[in-house]
């Protein structure tokens, strides 16, 4: 019952961060306490809604670490990728094999369908990179490491410093299985590019 709660709550606060206001309903809003004149409510307004943010990505972490559906975490990592919540990385790390899950419909389907913890990743952006890498050096699953490969090299966009963040990284490891992992998907990274 209480994740129910949680889901309604967090559908419920997207609904009022993201749909289109009137005038009167935008003015009893926290958002609508933005174009107050006096700075005092203004300041309450942006506490209230970071407030509401943070409690909305807290739920959205313990919907993807709990035992809920596939369907209902991937719901989750969507909405944190929709949030660039960094604090959800690690979370959404955990939850990555949902990426490697056979896709029966894969054509039919667009890229946040087929890799939606990916694709979160990649919409959080930089600080998902370093959690990534990580996340890498330390899987012996091909599959996660290549999605993780994919991750970083999507969120670079470049693939002069995806490579030079990989070779940092390799330079830095002192240990010799995490190092291979890391010199292994430095080559990798380079045939991807190739593709």
């Amino acid at each position: 019952m209480m994740m129910r709660s949680i889901l309604l709550f967090t559908t419920a606060a997207l609904i009022i961060v993201d749909s289109a206001f009137s005038q009167e309903h935008l003015a009893t809003t926290p958002v609508g306490f933005l174009t107050e004149s006096d700075s005092v409510k203004r300041r309450q307004a942006i506490e209230a809604l970071q407030n509401q943010r943070r409690v909305i990505v807290q739920n959205l972490v313990s919907i993807l670490d709990g035992k809920f559906s596939d369907d209902i975490r991937v719901g989750a990592a969507r909405l944190a990728g929709e949030y660039r919540a960094a604090e959800a990385v690690e979370a959404l790390l955990r939850n990555i094999d949902l990426d490697v899950r056979p896709k029966i419909m894969k054509g039919l389907l667009t890229e946040e369908e087929v890799r939606p913890i990916s694709r979160a990743l990649e919409r959080i952006g930089n600080p998902s990179i370093p959690a990534v890498i990580r996340n890498l050096e330390g899987s012996d699953d091909v599959n996660v490491r290549e999605l993780c490969l994919q991750v970083i090299h999507h969120i670079e966009r470049d693939k002069e410093i995806a490579r030079l963040r990989l070779r940092r990284a390799t330079d830095s490891q002192l240990d010799s299985k995490k190092k291979a992992r890391l010199q292994a998907a430095s080559q990798a990274l380079l045939k991807m590019e190739s593709q």
